[in-house]
């Protein structure tokens, strides 16, 4: 059997551009398991928790990977939206989140090797709320980056009025703290060892995008070629 690759970089950090542009167009001794795949549907619901994670439902994800592997090429996996190691709005405990997903993975695919895309983390606070501010969930970051204690009063509150309404759906928040993403980079390591992970930084792909992208093609492949 092949070798399987799982992208599980940060949703916001150039997701739909791998997507779209850089994993349909590697080369063939690797293929891109695209979203409405039953293999990358049935990772999805997984992780997600929409699905309990049964020997049968292991058995079925086997199934279907030595299915797409009759080709004699490695697989790749990736997450939608960044669906795998997201930052969650709505939610108190990134670290929990993040973990519970890792461990989901490693059960489903013990011996994945991790592409992650990581950004700074100011930097992800921003683009989330530029994100909620396109559609018009939430107005100012002032209303969307809130302290603990005003999670916890929206936890519990049902209100619908904001400083800067209207608003299109529920109140949508970010609760900044415990956004570890090194801890996130060594969970990595710990689960699937640090040879297997290549770990890319979001702003030195966006500055240095052909060097950063031949990286990630010789983690993939085995070798950078430029002319792809």
């Amino acid at each position: 059997m092949g070798d399987i690759f799982v992208h599980t970089g940060l949703n916001r950090c150039f997701t739909q551009f791998f997507h779209w542009h850089f994993f349909p167009n590697l080369p063939n001794t690797i293929q891109f398991i695209k979203d409405d795949d039953p293999l990358s549907i049935a990772i999805h619901k997984l992780v997600r928790q929409e699905h309990s994670l049964t020997n049968e439902r292991k058995k079925l994800i086997n199934g279907l990977i030595e299915e797409r592997m009759k080709t004699g090429r490695d697989i790749l996996i990736g997450a939608s939206h960044g669906a795998f190691a997201s930052i969650s709005w709505n939610t108190l405990d990134h670290n929990s989140e993040f973990l519970l997903k890792t461990k989901i993975l490693k059960e489903i695919l013990p011996t994945a090797k991790i592409l992650f895309i990581i950004k700074d983390q100011i930097d992800c606070i921003i683009s989330h709320w530029k994100c909620a501010f396109q559609v018009r969930n939430i107005m100012s970051i002032c209303d969307f980056v809130v302290s603990h204690e005003e999670a916890l009063s929206l936890q519990r509150s049902n209100e619908t009025e904001f400083i800067d309404a209207p608003y299109f759906d529920h109140r949508r928040w970010l609760y900044p703290y415990g956004l570890d993403f090194n801890k996130y980079i060594e969970t990595y390591y710990g689960y699937f060892g640090k040879e297997n992970c290549c770990v890319i930084l979001f702003n030195e792909l966006k500055n240095s995008r052909e060097l950063q992208l031949a990286k990630i093609l010789r983690f993939l492949t085995g070798s950078a070629d430029y002319s792809i």
